[in-house]
């Protein structure tokens, strides 16, 4: 099995990540949604990338890449939204955002269970 394969696909995921984070952001803000929508957009990447690499290598190798990838939503992902200033309001109240511990910690499971999804696709 030729792991550099697994290279590019990291890399897409994670400028993936950063354009839903970047653009989605200025969207939300200029086109007045919740920014929280686009997690829908998220839920498909994380599948489409346990599918996508559950058909070339193993579940294992699947599972670590969209790991790595929902550390880095959870993380940078979250920053740029906040320095991109998402809408995150509902309505007129301000909303709390989670500790990074607790979206990181949230983002490792969602993207386990999704990437299940996708290798059940596979």
């Amino acid at each position: 099995m030729n792991y550099i394969n697994v290279i590019p696909v990291l890399l897409c995921g994670l400028l993936v990540v950063t354009l839903i984070a970047t653009l989605g952001a200025i969207a939300s803000r200029k086109f007045n949604f919740q920014y929280t929508w686009l997690s829908v957009a998220s839920a498909i990447l994380y599948t489409y990338f346990g599918y996508l690499l559950s058909r070339e290598f193993d579940l294992l190798m699947a599972l670590i890449v969209n790991n790595v990838i929902g550390f880095y939503d959870a993380t940078v992902g979250l920053k740029l939204c906040i320095v991109c200033k998402a809408n995150f309001k509902m309505v007129d109240e301000e909303v709390e955002l989670p500790s990074t511990q607790f979206s990181v910690a949230t983002m490792m499971f969602v993207s386990t269970v999704l990437t299940f999804l996708g290798y059940i696709f596979a």
